[in-house]
């Protein structure tokens, strides 16, 4: 595959994560239940809102 074409690619993928890291864990957790293929999940660049109903 040509240099470019992997540039691109990441480029892609990094905007896809970005869109998944956007969405509310409850849907983020359906999107993950309902897949067949296996997802690589890493760590947002920046931190997550707390859960506005879990308990201290």
């Amino acid at each position: 595959m040509h240099h470019n074409q992997l540039s691109i690619l990441s480029v892609q993928f990094i905007a896809h994560q970005r869109d998944l890291h956007a969405l509310p864990r409850p849907v983020v957790a359906t999107l993950i239940k309902r897949t067949l293929a296996p997802l690589l999940i890493t760590q947002p660049c920046h931190p997550l809102p707390p859960l506005r109903n879990a308990k201290a």
